[in-house]
């Protein structure tokens, strides 16, 4: 049987700011056979994760160029809307920057508003792959558009083939550039020896969930990403589907049909299903907070009401430093609720203006992972030994059946007997 370090598990965890927890990881391990299970750690090594404070960082950096290029004139930004795109999280982040001043002379619009003369538009987007949604969105707002006007394209990161297609059209992208993950010059796994087999690993189990599709010319996501970009991009609210489906995807294999058990779903619904973290726990975590003796948590936890939840989730969130675009996430509502829920949270201090747990909230949070520590349905705690062996079953789930978890129908029984509930 082979073994696993928990040292790499802690550092890729790290890596990945604490946005993927070691059990986690370990679970996207078991989709491989043992024989593929140093490839996957190695092509995880090489994956781009970026962060909502990464991400502001890349977009704060870019739009300085643009008012630079442009001092004194008025900007316009369009976040780039449609079907898998995440406008709303761009127009979000942008905002968070206004507030704190370090942006001038630049406004947020929608497409349907009316322009207002300025002469620099800005086209905001988190990431840019062959460039096709952000062309059909520049047609969009096109008519709208005045005879003469200097047209960006912010985003984190882009693909050169996107850069092509938007030079065509006279679009500037700024952003981070990523290359395909297998060129065979200049591949981040090195020179083509050592490239090739981790290309053969991402494609064998690419087409068990995402198969080729002969006679669409590429234009289709297949098992290296939509029109094989490649790419090994991921971001904590979504990954595009231009990266390799082995690391977002959620189908079933073709050849067993078990569910793949993605690392970095794209989807909203797989990132609230994964592991249960939330939907599985959020019961018992309240029965566990109206146990505590301390009268103040008593009185914020008082009601079994959604309220009650959503404030547990922003602990939960908090605690792990989560962003605000995760949270919307794993609540499943609007960014626009989630500050309504932190100006909530703020008011009965659990977190600080900063969006940081107080000692009051960490206590809060802390008594309840305490009293759910000893309880196997915790996914986030691995044994803390030198070296740790692949079990053939993790957390009470077979590493064969890692998605195999009972509804919360059939939980509740056995969690409010282990909490000592009626």
């Amino acid at each position: 049987m082979k073994k696993i370090n928990p040292e790499i598990l802690s550092i890729l965890s790290n890596r990945f700011d604490r946005q993927v927890s070691e059990s986690e990881i370990l679970a996207w391990i078991y989709n491989f056979d043992e024989s593929d299970w140093e490839k996957a750690i190695s092509l995880l090594d090489k994956v781009e994760f970026f962060s909502e404070t990464r991400c502001t960082r890349i977009l704060l950096e870019k739009l300085a160029v643009v008012r630079k290029k442009h001092p004194g004139s008025t900007v316009t930004i369009y976040p780039v809307a449609g079907p898998g795109k995440s406008g709303n999280v761009m127009a979000y982040l942008f905002n968070k920057m206004l507030e704190k001043g370090v942006l001038s002379n630049m406004h947020l619009v929608s497409p349907n508003q009316e322009w207002e003369n300025d002469n620099v538009i800005v086209l905001l987007d988190d990431f840019v792959g062959t460039g096709g949604s952000v062309d059909k969105f520049f047609d969009e707002i096109n008519p709208g558009l005045p005879a003469q006007f200097t047209c960006y394209c912010v985003c984190v990161a882009y693909m050169p083939s996107g850069e092509k297609r938007l030079k065509e059209r006279e679009i500037s992208i700024l952003g981070q550039e990523q290359q395909r993950a297998f060129l065979q010059r200049g591949s981040v796994f090195g020179y083509p020896q050592r490239m090739r087999p981790v290309r053969d690993f991402a494609k064998k189990y690419g087409e068990m969930i995402c198969p080729p599709k002969p006679g669409h010319k590429g234009k289709y996501t297949g098992p290296l990403g939509y029109a094989n970009s490649q790419a090994l991009v991921c971001f904590d609210h979504t990954t595009p589907n231009n990266s390799l489906p082995i690391l977002w995807a959620s189908a079933k294999r073709t050849d067993n049909g078990r569910r793949w058990t993605p690392l970095f779903p794209r989807f909203v619904s797989d990132r609230i299903r994964r592991n249960n973290n939330f939907t599985s726990h959020k019961f018992y975590w309240l029965s566990i907070a109206r146990k505590l003796n301390d009268g103040q948590i008593n009185k914020i936890f008082n009601q079994f009401d959604t309220k009650s939840i959503q404030l547990i989730g922003v602990l939960y969130a908090k605690g792990h430093h989560r962003s605000d675009a995760y949270v919307a996430a794993l609540l499943e509502i609007p960014l626009w609720e989630v500050n309504k829920l932190l100006e909530r949270a703020q008011a009965l201090d659990l977190i600080d203006k900063d969006g940081n747990l107080t000692v009051f909230g960490e206590y809060g949070y802390k008594s309840i992972r305490k009293s759910l520590k000893q309880q196997p349905i915790i996914i986030d705690e691995l044994i803390q030994k030198d070296i740790v062996y692949a079990p053939t079953e993790f957390l009470g789930h077979s590493r064969f059946h890692v998605n195999s978890v009972k509804s919360e129908e059939q939980q509740m029984p056995e969690i409010f007997a282990a909490l000592g509930c009626e």
